[in-house]
């Protein structure tokens, strides 16, 4: 490699850093619900907004993921940030609950695209660098410069909605998507993923990630993790709120806490490679912090344990993200991302059924004792897997931690 060609690919590094962080600088996160209700929406278009959402990250996640392996990395994130500023766009731009629709559309668009490319273009940077064992750390912090960016966004996004309107927030977000997708040309495309095999069929490519996990007890492991983590965390996110507000939380307290829920879970992600050896520990306090909301009544105990479990699940997340893309092929790593995302965001859809159903007929917080249930179950099954067959699948120079 020339010298030139690797100061490019090193420049990558400091340049997604910025483009996370102006990523999360979405200011229109936790107003947009209202003002879909400001244009003539209810509590159905709410909820089609969301569904579309979700089913548009369902149908392009594996695709783009291997799109990603096939047309390049830069490709499909230059593709995610123009998505992302058209989203905006729509939705700042909206007048009736149809145009909105759109927007979401493109929003799950944006999310699906960028997702496996992001963590696949970091990891094949510093494969070409040599320095994957950084790749816990720095994609910790990638998703610490994310988490800033949408704290700060998310601290800031009511007062902007209501001393300025609500449309002000959607342009703010406009235009920092626009620096981010000006700033990924300068990406250089990492050459890592190529060198073994060329550029795969998508058809292959995606048969080869669903091969692959299926023959690896480790990822299949990896994956149960995965999941539990990521269906805990979408609960946070999206009943957080309702459990503050049953306990009495006013409503600039909430915005508060959320913001330091965003915080807690940015510490979690950097410090996550000091704690690589202590994953099964780590998942004994989740289970109890999760647990605390369903079955404690006691205010401060509720909010401490949501803010702890926030973190301390981040942390998971980041390690086991990192281990899955050091036990991944190169060339079928952005497909096999998705494949992993694809299956979680598809068992939240009745996962989430299932959370509504609950609410419905008592309340939120057996919702939360439901969900420590079932997750507990699933984590415990992962806790105790024999640690000496995983070790087995994992290389000389990258130990298994989980």
């Amino acid at each position: 490699m020339s010298m030139r060609s690797e100061r490019s690919v090193e420049l990558n590094i400091p340049l997604l850093y910025v483009i996370a962080l102006l990523g999360g600088l979405i200011f229109w996160m936790g107003i947009e619900k209202l003002f879909l209700l400001s244009i003539g929406g209810d509590g159905f278009a709410v909820s089609l907004n969301a569904v579309a959402t979700v089913a548009t990250i369902l149908a392009l996640d594996i695709p783009t993921g291997a799109l990603a392996d096939h047309w390049g990395r830069k490709h499909l994130l230059l593709t995610g940030g123009a998505c992302l500023f058209l989203s905006s766009t729509v939705y700042g731009l909206s007048h009736s609950p149809k145009t909105f629709l759109i927007g979401s559309v493109l929003f799950g668009a944006a999310v699906a695209t960028i997702n496996g490319a992001t963590q696949a273009l970091t990891y094949d940077s510093l494969q070409e660098l040599g320095k994957t064992k950084d790749y816990n750390k720095i994609h910790g912090r990638l998703q610490a410069a994310l988490a800033v960016g949408a704290g700060f966004a998310l601290l800031v996004s009511g007062y902007l909605a209501q001393h300025f309107g609500f449309r002000l927030n959607f342009r703010l977000a406009m235009a920092s998507s626009a620096i981010a997708f000006a700033l990924s040309w300068l990406l250089t495309e990492p050459k890592q993923h190529t060198f073994e095999t060329g550029k795969p069929p998508i058809k292959v490519a995606i048969k080869e990630s669903v091969k692959t996990v299926r023959k690896s007890k480790f990822l299949i492991a990896a994956a149960v993790l995965f999941l539990v983590t990521s269906a805990f965390r979408w609960m946070s996110d999206n009943y957080s709120q309702l459990v503050f507000s049953d306990i009495g939380i006013r409503l600039t307290w909430i915005s508060i806490l959320g913001f330091l829920a965003v915080g807690s879970g940015a510490i979690g992600r950097l410090v996550s490679h000091r704690f690589q050896g202590y994953t099964r520990q780590i998942v004994f306090i989740i289970i109890a912090l999760f647990a605390l909301v369903g079955f404690v009544s006691n205010k401060s105990i509720i909010i401490i344990g949501l803010l702890g479990f926030y973190g301390l699940n981040q942390l998971v997340q980041n390690v086991c993200e990192s281990e899955i893309q050091d036990h991944l092929p190169s060339h079928i790593r952005a497909t096999a991302t998705s494949v992993f995302t694809f299956i979680s965001t598809m068992l939240i859809v009745p996962f989430g059924l299932l959370t509504g159903v609950i609410m419905k007929r008592y309340d939120v917080f057996a919702a939360f004792k439901v969900g420590a249930v079932l997750g507990a179950l699933a984590l415990l099954w992962w806790t105790f897997q024999d640690k000496g067959d995983l070790e087995l699948e994992t290389s000389p120079d990258q130990p298994t931690t989980l």
